[in-house]
């Protein structure tokens, strides 16, 4: 790419010329418009990760891109970053696990698969340090106006027995410090988590649910799934990588990470409840990513519309495939058309994925138990919580 000094001066001799531009047209008024900023939610989920949390996992595999979808129905649409952390306890493979806030879904999901349920069996879990984690180690965003959520998901209450750890009451003052709150969901009902789980969500200004064991998500097909998850499968083979070998790279392993067969493979998502599971999924990151109106971080084709990048900004051989070896007319040509194809693809599935929506709102009216479900629970607390920062559902 440009060195820094070279972009510097061109973005300076832009925003001049603009400005003398806008001078001349309007007398004293910016030539743009400043841009609103959106509101902004941040959400980590502090997972249980030991033996008995297989079914929970399972179906935080399935529902993760359907409650972001779901998020991004708020009006104004904020955004979104998504962290995560994993815990088990002391004597287990891991205490922790952590994936940083990000806007990377694909990196993020890919984590997510990779998690199994293994380990524990004595009860008492390392939940104060997991929860400590989940509200000092992630870079949130400082300030009162972003929404920022810990969920704390599991079945079993802390140790309370380690002698170093920071123990769950301190972390809630400095959660609630921090503008942080605290969510708990048990899983279950092993005897002593529901006290301290509401415990936790009272102190931090959070909700308290309890759910099934399994977590109760349950599979729901539609019409529409089928021609979502082969249009996902389309958008994703339009992808175009750009940088260096490294940065490519990366970008590909996260996309694979979160949508090829493999993945769904190792995340044990086989079988006929596996194939469907994995259209559910599919249809999920479709809609998402009609939404957004972008594929994935690190594609050259979302980054250039989103203006954050030129095609003179990126040299020839950090180029996507398909852009190098070409004339400087041609490649406007190819890129134009990359674009227009990428666009058209996104707005047939946002007209399917409003279809799905539809007949999912009225098959759930159909089924209110579902209300105890993993999924549901959580966006009923964003959606309850999200009016702080002036988004409705």
């Amino acid at each position: 790419m440009r060195t820094p000094f070279r972009r510097l001066i061109t973005l300076s001799l832009g925003l001049l010329l603009a400005g003398g531009l806008g001078l001349a047209l309007t007398g004293n008024q910016p030539a743009v418009a400043k841009r609103k900023q959106a509101p902004r939610m941040e959400v980590v989920f502090a997972l249980d990760t030991t033996g008995s949390m297989a079914g929970l996992i399972e179906g935080a595999k399935r529902k993760v891109w359907s409650i972001v979808n779901e998020l991004l129905n708020g009006k104004p649409r904020p955004e979104l970053r998504l962290g995560l952390v994993a815990y088990r306890d002391r004597k287990d493979a891991y205490v922790t696990k952590l994936t940083p806030l990000t806007q990377d879904l694909d990196a993020l999901y890919g984590d997510l698969m990779a998690l199994q349920a293994k380990g524990g069996g004595d009860t008492p879990e390392s939940v104060n340090q997991a929860l400590n984690e989940a509200v000092t180690k992630m870079e949130w965003t400082e300030g009162g106006e972003v929404l920022k959520i810990v969920f704390l998901v599991g079945d079993a209450p802390p140790h309370m027995d380690y002698p170093d750890d920071v123990k769950f009451a301190d972390t809630c003052q400095v959660a609630v410090r921090r503008n942080i709150i605290i969510n708990t969901v048990q899983c279950g009902s092993i005897n002593g988590t529901r006290k301290i789980w509401e415990q936790i969500a009272r102190a931090s200004e959070g909700r308290f649910a309890a759910i099934p064991a399994n977590g109760g998500t349950e599979v729901v097909a539609t019409p529409f799934d089928a021609e979502l998850e082969q249009a996902n499968s389309a958008l994703v083979a339009t992808a175009q990588f750009y940088g260096d070998k490294k940065a490519k790279s990366k970008a590909e392993e996260n996309l694979r990470a979160s949508s090829s067969d493999a993945a769904f493979d190792r995340a044990g998502f086989g079988g006929a409840a596996g194939a469907l599971a994995r259209r559910e999924v599919r249809a999920g990151q479709a809609s998402v990513r009609a939404k957004l109106g972008r594929l994935a971080e690190g594609d050259f084709l979302d980054d250039y519309q989103a203006g954050k990048i030129t095609l003179d900004e990126v040299e020839e051989e950090e180029l996507p495939g398909e852009l190098q070896g070409l004339t400087p007319k041609q490649r406007q040509k190819t890129l134009k058309k990359l674009v227009a194809r990428r666009q058209k693809m996104l707005k047939r599935i946002l007209k399917l994925s409003r279809k799905r929506e539809e007949y999912l709102a009225r098959e759930r009216k159909k089924k209110p138990e579902t209300r105890d479900a993993f999924d549901q629970q959580v966006l009923d607390q964003i959606r309850d919580q999200a009016k702080r920062i002036g988004v409705k559902y």
